[in-house]
């Protein structure tokens, strides 16, 4: 779906001290499709304990918040397919870490908007 907006000009959603200069649609339904990502409680969850211990291993991940391994895994492939994720191969082990700064460039999109 791409959203389309008729009635403003889009030069005249951004704000003047924004390093995004001008928003489009495939721009917004692309902050959209990250935002819906993130808004479930268990990969919320998820990004909160990543953001405290810095990186953590899948088995770690389920661990701690008790979840099954398996859809501990499904709910990382989701956030790092949206680049919320990063991660690092250490021998067997895949390490995920929180982008910030892809974090950041939605939540100035949704500043703009507001």
């Amino acid at each position: 779906m791409i959203v389309t907006i008729n009635s403003t000009p889009m030069q005249s959603m951004t704000k003047p001290n924004s390093k995004i200069k001008k928003l489009d649609p495939l721009q917004l339904e692309k902050a959209a499709s990250v935002m819906r990502a993130v808004a479930h409680p268990s990969r919320i969850a998820i990004l909160e304990l990543l953001d405290k211990k810095q990186s953590c291993n899948v088995t770690e991940i389920h661990e701690t918040l008790g979840m099954e391994q398996a859809i501990t895994s499904n709910h990382l492939a989701v956030l790092r397919k949206k680049g919320i994720l990063n991660t690092e191969r250490n021998g067997k082990n895949i390490f995920y870490t929180v982008n910030h700064d892809r974090i950041g460039e939605v939540l100035e999109c949704m500043e703009i908007l507001n």
